[in-house]
Parts: C-alpha cells; structure tokens; sequence
C-alpha cells in the first residue's frame, strides 16, 4: 500500500491528524565511543510534524551494557546543536548530567524547545574516561501536526 501511515497519500494524513497532538521521544541510536575520543550523533525530526522538546534524558553504559557510576569513571561532555538553525542546546560542551540527567530525574526544558519538521539535530560526546563507554540521549516531548 502506497501513502503515509496507512492513509492513502499525504493529503489525507495531514488531514486526519491536523491540529493534533501526540507525545513522543526521539533519541540517538546507541552509540560508542572510544576512551579520550569525541563521536556524533543524530537525531532527525521527521518531515511531517513540528517537534516541542520538553526534557532530554539519556544513559551511559560500558561496554558489558551496565549503566556507569560517575563517581567511579569520569562524566562525558555532550553539545546538541540544531544544524537547520545553527543553535546550541547550551553555549559550550556541558557535564553530561548537567544537560542529560537521568531516567529518574530528566533535564527538564524551560520553555520547551520548537524543531521545526525536518530539523536534525547533532550530539557530540566526548569522552573523559580512560575506557570505552555507549551512550543514547533522547528528547521527549510532543508532535504537533499542522496543515
């Protein structure tokens, strides 16, 4: 079947979900990165709904899979950068719990952050630990469909 999300075309979705809302999480595929060293990831928003952030929260893993303990291995960096427009999440690299925070107690946006549809978003990790480790940073928030 041809279409969108099971309309028949795009019309007919846009029409069907116009002026609605739905909650939603984009995040980073996991991703390594390797001890002292510095890796990019993406997350792009989909081209037929704005995006409205309203917490970013994420996890570090070793390599076993194991969430790490930052008291026992150094923070990571992270930057997100909105590459349509050219803008940082914040002004420099940030602590990772500094911007990220956890599952249990996420980094709440105020006011949340508007992607426009199409928007991708680039996340820089660097590593400060002397080990490998995995990463996934994720943006919840809502969709918003318009005409």
């Amino acid at each position: 079947m041809e279409g969108v999300l099971g309309f028949q075309d795009v019309r007919t979705f846009r029409e069907s979900v116009k002026g609605t809302v739905r909650a939603f999480g984009y995040s980073t595929p996991i991703t390594a990165v390797a001890a002292n060293a510095s890796i990019q990831a993406t997350i792009s928003i989909e081209s037929l709904s704005a995006f409205y952030a309203r917490t970013i929260t994420g996890q570090v893993f070793d390599a076993t899979g194991l969430q790490l303990d930052f008291s026992a291995v150094a923070q990571p960096s992270i930057a997100i950068q909105d590459t349509t427009s050219g803008a940082f999440f914040e002004d420099k690299d940030t602590r990772w719990q500094n911007l990220v925070g956890d599952a249990e107690f996420p980094h709440v946006l105020r006011p949340p952050i508007l992607l426009k549809p199409r928007t991708t978003l680039a996340v820089v990790v660097t590593n400060n630990a002397a080990v490998g480790l995995l990463f996934q940073v994720t943006l919840v928030g809502f969709k918003s469909y318009e005409a």
